[in-house]
């Protein structure tokens, strides 16, 4: 980023669909993953690795949606108050 443009200050709708988004990726990327692993690796039967693969992708995506908007809000409320204390008005 070059030193002329100023850092995009995010939305509250924004940051919802970018964690969202992260979080439905990674949780589809661990149900794989541990539906991969559940059948080869620890010797699961059908139904059970379904089960578990499925809870593993829900509270993996869940969780990565939380970590995200949290990171993407913490790093809005800095771009704030960055942007207060030098007296810009952030545009939206």
């Amino acid at each position: 980023m070059e030193k002329s443009e100023k850092p995009k200050i995010m939305s509250d709708s924004e940051i919802e669909w970018e964690s969202t988004k992260l979080g439905a990726m990674v949780g589809v990327c661990s149900l794989f993953i541990a539906s991969v692993l559940g059948g080869k690796a620890l010797g699961l039967s059908n139904r059970v690795n379904a089960y578990s693969s499925v809870a593993t992708g829900a509270v993996t995506g869940y969780m990565w949606h939380g970590f995200t908007r949290q990171a993407y809000q913490k790093k809005r409320h800095q771009l704030l108050a960055e942007a207060s204390a030098k007296g810009i008005i952030p545009d939206f």
